[in-house]
C-alpha cells in the first residue's frame, strides 16, 4: 500500500526568516565539502554499453539485508558538473545532505551522481515559457536511470523506497527523471525545476512535493506552477509550497518546511 500525504492547495511560505530556517543554514554554511567528502566513497557506475556516471556513496551502518534503507539520489544544478566527482556537493546538495544526516529516525544510503560538463540530466533550452524536452533521455539519464536501478536492487536497499531531491538543473532532471521510468522512484522533491506538461498523465500518481522561490530569475515560478496543476488536471495530489519573498536559492527554506521529512520518509512504491 503507498502512504501518499499530498496537500490539494498550493502552499504560500509566510514573511521573514523561521528560526529554524537561520539554524539550519548556519548548520549547513559550517558543513565544507571536504567534510562531507570524507563520509561518502567515490564511486563510478558503468552500463554494459560503456557509459559511466562518477557519484558518491553513503550507506548507514544500519542498512544490512535483514534491515534494508531508503535510497535517496540527489540531483545538483549547473554549478556541479564536471568528471571530478567532487564539484556535485554543491551548497544545495550540502544542505540536503544535512538535512537528511539530521533524521536520526529515518537512516538511508545517499548517491550524489556527477553530470558531466557537456551535458545535462534533461536537455532543454531552459526557455522561461514552456519545457521542452527531447523524446530520448539524455545520455547522462540513461546511465543515472540503470545507476538507480542498479543501486535499488542492493540487497540492504528497500527498493520500494526510493526517493529523489533535485535543486535547479536538478530539477528539471527530477522531473524528467519521474517521466522516463514512472515506476522507478517512490517520492520526489523538485526544487525551482520545470518539466513537460505531456508526461503528467504518467506520473501524475507519483507522491510529490514541489517547491519554488517567486521572485526566481533563473528559474521563472511558472515552471512549477504550469507542472502542479496539470498534476492536479490528471487526478495527482501533488505538495506544492512557493515561497513569496525567495529567488532561485531557496535549499535553506526548503530542508527546514516542517514535515517534509515525515512525508518524504513515508513513502512507499505499492
Amino acid at each position: 500500500m503507498s502512504l501518499h500525504v499530498a496537500a490539494q492547495t498550493e502552499v504560500r511560505a509566510p514573511r521573514g526568516q523561521p528560526l529554524l530556517i537561520t539554524f539550519l543554514l548556519l548548520l549547513a554554511a559550517s558543513v565544507t565539502a571536504d567534510d562531507l567528502i570524507a563520509r561518502f566513497t567515490p564511486r563510478v557506475h558503468t552500463t554494459t554499453d560503456g557509459g559511466t556516471l562518477p557519484y558518491r556513496w553513503y550507506q548507514p551502518s544500519t542498512a544490512t539485508t535483514d534491515n534494508n534503507v531508503p535510497l535517496v539520489i540527489l540531483l545538483h544544478g549547473t554549478s556541479g558538473r564536471g568528471v571530478d566527482n567532487q564539484r556535485q556537493m554543491t551548497a544545495a546538495n550540502r544542505a540536503a545532505i544535512t538535512f537528511l544526516f539530521a533524521q536520526t529516525n529515518h537512516p538511508c544510503a545517499i548517491a550524489v551522481p556527477q553530470c558531466p560538463t557537456d551535458d545535462q540530466w534533461t536537455r532543454t533550452t531552459y526557455h522561461p515559457e514552456r519545457h521542452e524536452r527531447t523524446p530520448e533521455p539524455s545520455r547522462t539519464m540513461r546511465v543515472l536511470l540503470d545507476l538507480i536501478r542498479t543501486q535499488a536492487h542492493e540487497s540492504t536497499i528497500n527498493a520500494k523506497r526510493v526517493y529523489v531531491i533535485g535543486n535547479s538543473m536538478g530539477g528539471y532532471g527530477t522531473w524528467d527523471l519521474l517521466s522516463r521510468d514512472p515506476t522507478l522512484i517512490a517520492a520526489a522533491v523538485p526544487i525551482c525545476g520545470g518539466g513537460s506538461l505531456d508526461t503528467a498523465p504518467a506520473i501524475a500518481r507519483i507522491p510529490l512535493w514541489a517547491f519554488h522561490g517567486a521572485q526566481d530569475g533563473i528559474v521563472v515560478v511558472g515552471h512549477s506552477q504550469r507542472m502542479v496543476a496539470a498534476l492536479k488536471q490528471h487526478g495527482g495530489e501533488p505538495r506544492y509550497t512557493e515561497f513569496a519573498d525567495a529567488g532561485h536559492d531557496i535549499t535553506d527554506h526548503v530542508f527546514a518546511t516542517p514535515g517534509l521529512a515525515q512525508w518524504l520518509f513515508a513513502q512507499q512504491r505499492p
